[in-house]
């Protein structure tokens, strides 16, 4: 399946007014390698990610999407040995924890904490 970051990394270029010349530059890239990206439909390295979103404002969370994109996502993060493996059912919720403060996930823990607790006591019982 055809990676989407190229496509909608040149949408939210488009977006914000930029010129795929300006960010091309800024990220050291050859002047078409929008054009080349969007053809061959490949993912660029994480790192190009990175500074490719920075130039235009946005994350690399917000230039992936679809299944593609969370296919994406999950290939980063099992070949990043310093990064938390992260099970695909849990996948969507760790993301949206991302996008949160440090006073949301306060109360966020509290209540995963609790749960677990009832969890831990009810297998207790259960045997």
């Amino acid at each position: 399946m055809a990676s989407l970051f190229w496509k909608n990394l040149d949408e939210a270029r488009e977006k914000a007014g930029i010129e795929r010349k300006t960010v091309e530059k800024e990220c050291n890239l050859s002047n078409n390698a929008f054009t080349q990206g969007i053809k061959r439909g490949s993912s660029p390295s994480v790192d190009l990610s990175y500074l490719l979103a920075k130039a235009v404002g946005m994350s690399i969370e917000e230039l992936i999407d679809g299944e593609a994109g969370a296919e994406y996502v999950r290939k980063v993060v099992r070949n990043d040995p310093r990064a938390i493996q992260v099970p695909d059912h849990l996948l969507t919720l760790v993301q949206d924890l991302t996008l949160l403060d440090a006073d949301q996930l306060i109360g966020i823990q509290a209540n995963v904490a609790a749960l677990a607790a009832g969890k831990k006591e009810n297998a207790g019982t259960a045997g």
